[in-house]
């Protein structure tokens, strides 16, 4: 899958946050994602979650932003060099 849309500026989307369990692990994404961009905390965790390729519940988020889980973690890969 492609998606146009940047996966870091979910937030600022014109559509809402979903609710239930994609709604949980979007924002534990999210959460991962900008605590590795900022450096905020011990990235152990968030590392964890975002790189583990095993990892089902960010392939999940992956699938409904409309990327594949590789390329998703590729693009994260390529935020944290810049």
């Amino acid at each position: 899958m492609n998606n146009e849309n940047d996966p870091f500026d979910i937030l600022n989307s014109e559509q809402p946050l979903e609710s239930g369990v994609y709604g949980l692990w979007l924002h534990i994404f999210c959460m991962s994602v900008f605590e590795l961009l900022n450096g905020r905390c011990s990235p152990v965790g968030a590392e964890a979650f975002l790189f583990d390729s095993e990892n089902f519940f960010f392939d999940f988020v992956a699938d409904k932003l409309g990327y594949e889980p590789g390329k998703m973690r590729n693009r994260i890969r390529e935020a944290l060099k810049g």
